[in-house]
């Protein structure tokens, strides 16, 4: 049984009086008492030599804004942590509430890795958990679901429960501008309230002027994981009024007060002091297993994530074909997909390079035609008769993606309901065969997706390469118009647009893009430039309710000078 714990955090309570500092004070001391030895070390001064040495120990990684990436790396690599998240260093500004639906984008993203390899990512509450697990698609994420307090704190707060209310409103004077005192002032003023300001006092005094308060009125900016302030005014008895970015609001205690609810918070220590000790014991399976501890952490989720229809069509590729498949099976998320090949009755050898995968592979299936198809009415087959994925995606054959290219898109397709189609940033390039880690697009932007999703941007195709859309988009669309060459993308998207769909740019890179001047979109043969001009002119003026009249009248010499 290991019973040596290290905790690493950015200062102690000695030097800064916050949360969180105070959670690691009384952690260490109900671990003591639990038979640990634990030792705290501060962000800036671990060392290479700390992390060596302690490979033997249970580290506990608190908050770690002064963790040097070296450091990160080490304790990724020689040591067992677990993450005890006190804020949302998954994100560069520290405040997913600054996001819709506290949907992160993916530029935003930092410490994935970091969070990824924890044996447990510990948070404050249900909402607080939610948010790592769906932004970063995590398995290993727990939710304590309560902070923790001295006993003497505790005490005070039952002491002061019933105290005769003498402030109506009462607003929380603090210098930190994520508390919201501006704002929250501004509220009141704008509904008439009078306030009072509670001022940061020792913390006996304070907890008596909260205990004298009627209603806080308390508007954070910032996300706050738990909240210990609006824990301790309940318990008082103050009634609330605040926003959303409570933490602790999502857990079902919440709407308790007074000794009930101070009751059902020293019970709730006790089970966190629980988990941990399981933790460091590696017995924790899951919160609602305590009684039944096993040694399979971390444990296995069933899939977050919707079912993705990989669509591919080609004739003549196999030039490209080795390394699409490989760009495919290396997904993050391949496993939990489906790959739908159809070859459109190509005379070439892109079996033979194929059938290894296939046997390889129960989600990769291949179909060839008797005749061949357009990309429009291959892509339709697929989708159709073929594919069982909610997402459907299409590929060519001669590009390539980044690893986590299925489960960057499908996240965000999920998360966001509203929206039915998302594309990405690509690379171009115009060499052949290259991986989307090695390549020499030196950074290059394919031009068609560098804009935000608007109609009037739908003047080109915004989603570009490799889209993924819902299936009942698809349904809704009636797919791609099989009487169209060249231009099917462009016109099922415009449709989907005309139509209210929306579209989201995810904005990072993810797709690498062959410049292939043999292709379809880009050839300069005569006879398929003719072609290509001329569906292109058609798409242009069939939905010039879409485009807008100024793109309409900006661009319309361009298309129709084609005869």
């Amino acid at each position: 049984m290991r019973k040596n714990v290290i905790l690493v955090a950015d200062f102690s309570h000695n030097e800064v009086h916050g949360g969180s500092e105070l959670y690691s004070k009384q952690l260490l001391e109900l671990l003591q008492r639990r038979g640990c030895k634990t030792m705290f070390i501060k962000s800036a001064d671990l060392t290479q030599e700390d992390i060596e040495k302690g490979d033997a120990c249970y580290w506990i990684i608190s908050n770690f804004m002064l963790l040097s990436e070296q450091n990160k790396t080490l304790i990724m690599k020689n040591v067992d942590y677990v993450i005890l998240e006190h804020d949302a260093k998954l994100t560069k500004n520290n405040n997913p509430a600054a996001f819709k639906n506290l949907i992160i984008p993916e530029e935003q993203i930092q410490n994935k890795d970091f969070y990824k390899k924890a044996i447990a990512v510990l948070c404050q509450s249900k909402s607080h958990a939610d948010i790592f697990t769906k932004n970063l698609l995590l398995n290993n994420v727990i939710n304590l679901g309560c902070n923790l307090w001295d006993e003497d704190t505790l005490a005070l707060l039952e002491k002061n429960i019933g105290r005769t209310k003498v402030r109506k409103y009462g607003v929380l004077s603090s210098n930190n501008k994520n508390k919201g005192m501006s704002q929250t002032i501004e509220y009141c003023k704008k509904n008439n309230i009078k306030y009072e300001l509670i001022s940061p006092l020792e913390q006996k005094m304070f907890i008596e002027e909260l205990a004298k308060t009627d209603t806080l009125v308390f508007f954070p900016q910032w996300f706050e994981s738990y909240s210990r302030l609006a824990v301790e005014a309940r318990i008082l008895g103050c009634k609330l009024i605040t926003n959303k970015c409570l933490g602790v609001s999502s857990e079902p205690y919440f709407n308790l007060k007074g000794l009930n609810l101070l009751r059902t918070i020293e019970f709730h220590q006790q089970k966190v002091i629980d988990i941990y000790m399981l933790l460091i014991e590696n017995q924790y399976t899951s919160a609602d297993e305590l009684e039944e501890p096993k040694k399979v952490f971390p444990y296995e989720l069933e899939p977050i994530l919707p079912k993705v229809s990989v669509i591919a069509t080609y004739y003549n590729g196999a030039e490209h074909m080795k390394g699409f498949m490989e760009t495919i099976v290396q997904q993050t998320i391949f496993d939990s997909c489906e790959l739908i090949l159809i070859d459109a009755n190509s005379p070439y050898s892109e079996y033979e390079i194929i059938k290894p995968y296939l046997d390889k592979y129960q989600n990769i299936k291949y179909y060839k035609t008797d005749i061949r198809l357009s990309s429009m009415e291959a892509v339709n087959l697929a989708t159709n008769k073929y594919s069982t994925g909610e997402f459907i995606t299409t590929i060519s054959v001669d590009d390539r993606l980044s690893k986590n290219y299925l489960e960057v898109m499908s996240k965000h397709l999920f998360l966001d309901k509203d929206v039915d189609l998302v594309y990405a940033d690509a690379l171009q390039t115009l060499k052949p065969n290259e991986t989307f880690e090695n390549n020499t697009s030196r950074g290059r932007l394919y031009e068609h997706s560098r804009a935000q999703f608007s109609r009037e941007n739908m003047i080109k195709s915004l989603g570009g390469m490799a889209p993924m859309y819902r299936r009942s988009l698809h349904d809704k669309v009636g797919g791609w118009d099989e009487t169209l060459k060249n231009a099917g993308d462009w016109a099922f998207q415009l449709k989907a647009a005309r139509m209210g769909s929306i579209f989201k740019k995810v904005n990072i890179p993810l797709i690498l893009y062959f410049f292939n001047s043999q292709g379809l979109s880009t050839s300069q043969d005569p006879e398929i430039m003719l072609r290509r001009r001329k569906e292109e002119r058609d798409v242009f003026n069939e939905y010039k309710d879409v485009i807008g009249e100024k793109n309409y009248n900006t661009y319309k010499d361009y298309f129709n000078s084609v005869e």
